[in-house]
Protein backbone atom coordinates (compact mmCIF):
# COMPACT_ATOMS: atom_id res chain seq x y z
CA UNK A 1 0.00 0.00 0.00
CA UNK A 2 2.85 2.54 0.92
CA UNK A 3 4.64 1.75 -2.23
CA UNK A 4 1.09 2.79 -4.41
CA UNK A 5 1.08 6.08 -2.24
CA UNK A 6 4.91 6.85 -3.15
CA UNK A 7 4.76 5.84 -7.01
CA UNK A 8 1.98 8.54 -6.83
CA UNK A 9 3.93 11.03 -4.77
CA UNK A 10 6.53 10.78 -7.23
CA UNK A 11 4.35 10.84 -10.67
CA UNK A 12 3.04 14.32 -9.45
CA UNK A 13 6.04 15.61 -8.31
CA UNK A 14 7.72 14.62 -11.81
CA UNK A 15 4.40 16.49 -13.39
CA UNK A 16 4.65 19.11 -11.68
CA UNK A 17 8.54 19.76 -12.25
CA UNK A 18 7.80 19.15 -16.36
CA UNK A 19 5.42 21.58 -16.16
CA UNK A 20 7.92 24.31 -14.52
CA UNK A 21 10.31 23.64 -16.56
CA UNK A 22 8.11 23.72 -19.94
CA UNK A 23 7.50 27.25 -18.76
CA UNK A 24 11.01 28.47 -18.05
CA UNK A 25 11.75 27.20 -21.29
CA UNK A 26 9.11 29.13 -22.73
CA UNK A 27 9.77 32.29 -21.37
CA UNK A 28 13.47 32.15 -21.97
CA UNK A 29 12.62 31.42 -25.99
CA UNK A 30 10.59 34.87 -25.81
CA UNK A 31 7.74 33.17 -27.67
CA UNK A 32 4.20 33.73 -26.64
CA UNK A 33 1.71 31.32 -27.56
CA UNK A 34 -1.96 31.91 -27.48
CA UNK A 35 -4.34 29.74 -26.06
CA UNK A 36 -7.75 30.98 -25.76
CA UNK A 37 -11.40 31.61 -27.44
CA UNK A 38 -11.66 33.93 -30.86
CA UNK A 39 -13.26 36.76 -28.46
CA UNK A 40 -9.58 36.70 -26.82
CA UNK A 41 -7.81 36.96 -29.64
CA UNK A 42 -10.09 39.54 -31.65
CA UNK A 43 -9.31 41.68 -28.51
CA UNK A 44 -5.21 41.37 -29.03
CA UNK A 45 -3.06 42.49 -32.25
CA UNK A 46 -3.32 40.30 -34.75
CA UNK A 47 -3.27 40.35 -38.68
CA UNK A 48 -6.50 39.04 -40.89
CA UNK A 49 -5.48 36.91 -44.01
CA UNK A 50 -7.93 36.73 -47.03
CA UNK A 51 -6.51 34.46 -49.63
CA UNK A 52 -8.79 34.27 -52.98
CA UNK A 53 -9.56 30.83 -54.16
CA UNK A 54 -10.47 29.71 -57.58
CA UNK A 55 -14.47 28.46 -56.09
CA UNK A 56 -16.97 29.29 -53.09
CA UNK A 57 -15.31 26.32 -50.84
CA UNK A 58 -10.79 25.28 -50.77
CA UNK A 59 -10.04 22.24 -52.84
CA UNK A 60 -7.54 20.28 -51.37
CA UNK A 61 -4.83 21.76 -53.28
CA UNK A 62 -5.55 24.87 -51.73
CA UNK A 63 -6.43 23.76 -48.31
CA UNK A 64 -3.00 22.22 -47.94
CA UNK A 65 -1.65 25.55 -49.29
CA UNK A 66 -3.12 26.94 -46.42
CA UNK A 67 -1.93 24.76 -43.70
CA UNK A 68 1.76 24.74 -45.20
CA UNK A 69 1.51 28.67 -44.60
CA UNK A 70 -0.09 27.81 -41.12
CA UNK A 71 2.43 25.82 -40.48
CA UNK A 72 5.80 28.43 -41.95
CA UNK A 73 3.70 31.47 -39.69
CA UNK A 74 4.44 29.39 -36.36
CA UNK A 75 7.65 27.98 -37.54
CA UNK A 76 8.78 31.36 -37.96
CA UNK A 77 7.53 32.15 -34.56
CA UNK A 78 5.12 35.57 -36.06
CA UNK A 79 2.57 34.38 -34.02
CA UNK A 80 -0.57 31.83 -33.49
CA UNK A 81 -3.51 31.09 -35.63
CA UNK A 82 -6.68 31.09 -33.88
CA UNK A 83 -8.92 30.77 -36.62
CA UNK A 84 -8.90 29.59 -40.04
CA UNK A 85 -11.38 28.67 -42.83
CA UNK A 86 -12.85 29.30 -46.21
CA UNK A 87 -15.74 30.25 -47.71
CA UNK A 88 -17.41 32.47 -50.40
CA UNK A 89 -14.35 32.66 -52.58
CA UNK A 90 -12.16 32.84 -50.14
CA UNK A 91 -9.62 31.20 -47.32
CA UNK A 92 -9.07 33.31 -44.12
CA UNK A 93 -6.56 33.45 -41.14
CA UNK A 94 -6.82 35.09 -37.78
CA UNK A 95 -3.08 34.80 -36.60
CA UNK A 96 -2.68 36.78 -33.08
CA UNK A 97 1.02 38.73 -33.59
CA UNK A 98 3.76 37.24 -31.21
CA UNK A 99 4.75 40.00 -28.89
CA UNK A 100 1.81 41.75 -29.79
CA UNK A 101 3.78 43.28 -32.71
CA UNK A 102 1.24 42.58 -35.56
CA UNK A 103 2.95 45.07 -37.80
CA UNK A 104 6.30 42.18 -37.94
CA UNK A 105 3.84 39.74 -38.25
CA UNK A 106 2.49 41.07 -41.38
CA UNK A 107 5.79 41.80 -42.87
CA UNK A 108 6.22 38.17 -42.29
CA UNK A 109 3.05 37.14 -43.64
CA UNK A 110 3.43 39.11 -46.93
CA UNK A 111 6.99 37.47 -47.38
CA UNK A 112 5.30 33.85 -47.31
CA UNK A 113 2.75 34.54 -49.21
CA UNK A 114 5.00 36.12 -51.96
CA UNK A 115 7.19 32.95 -51.74
CA UNK A 116 4.22 30.74 -52.35
CA UNK A 117 2.85 32.91 -55.21
CA UNK A 118 -0.47 33.83 -53.50
CA UNK A 119 0.23 37.42 -52.25
CA UNK A 120 -1.04 38.89 -55.37
CA UNK A 121 -4.43 36.97 -54.66
CA UNK A 122 -4.08 37.78 -50.90
CA UNK A 123 -5.69 41.00 -48.63
CA UNK A 124 -4.07 41.33 -44.74
CA UNK A 125 -5.54 43.54 -42.07
CA UNK A 126 -3.27 44.37 -39.36
CA UNK A 127 -6.09 45.05 -36.23
CA UNK A 128 -4.26 46.09 -33.40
Amino acid sequence: MIWIVLILVVAIALGYWVRGKAERLRAEEGSETFRGSLAEAMKRPHVVVVIGISGAMANPEEVHQRLAIEDEIEKRKLGTVADAGSENGAMSLLVVAAQRDAERCAAGIREILSSAGLLEHSRLEVRV
